[in-house]
């Protein structure tokens, strides 16, 4: 137990940290702060200052490890957790960081509009895909014709995911 408890602390600070460093190292122009994942960051910073972001980052540390000891029976869970989603957003950051050194603002500005067209399309594939199964029980329409509509819209779906996946 006090294992766990010491990996959710060493996953939950690495997380922070490698954001935070990322974060900061994002390009200070209106482009950079355009493409922060994290838009609660720039307004804390531009009013409080960057200590208050990791005072309320802390408290937030303080906070789940509470949760974790207190109310959970596997110990741990809540701070693995969002350290694991924190090195995902540092993992987004630097892959922003390095597409902006390799092909500069324009290209990458011209490449995320077209990142952001795939991924609408790969949710209205989404969407599709959980409202016309409701829509052909409504109309009592063959089962067969059904699972092939949605073998399809699927298979769109995966296209473009993998398409947004690959250009990003």
């Amino acid at each position: 137990m006090t294992l766990l408890i010491f990996l959710g602390i060493v996953v939950l600070f690495v997380g922070v940290v490698s954001d935070i460093l990322t974060t900061s190292k994002l390009p200070n122009d209106d482009t950079g702060k355009k493409f922060e994942s994290n838009t609660n960051f720039m307004k804390i910073c531009e009013r409080w200052g960057f200590k208050a972001w990791i005072g309320m980052e802390i408290f937030i540390i303080i906070v789940l490890e509470v949760i974790d000891l207190i109310f959970l029976k596997l110990p741990s869970f809540f701070s693995i957790a969002y350290g694991a989603f924190r090195v995902v957003a540092a993992t987004r950051n630097f892959k922003i960081i390095n597409d902006y050194q390799k092909v500069g603002i324009a290209a990458f500005r011209k490449d995320n509009e077209r990142r952001r067209q795939y991924f609408a399309y790969f949710l209205i594939c989404i969407v599709a895909f959980v409202v016309i199964p409701v829509i052909a029980y409504m109309f009592k329409v063959n089962l067969f014709l059904t699972l092939s509509i949605e073998g399809l819209i699927l298979g769109m779906g995966v296209a473009f995911f993998r398409i947004y996946h690959l250009t990003h």
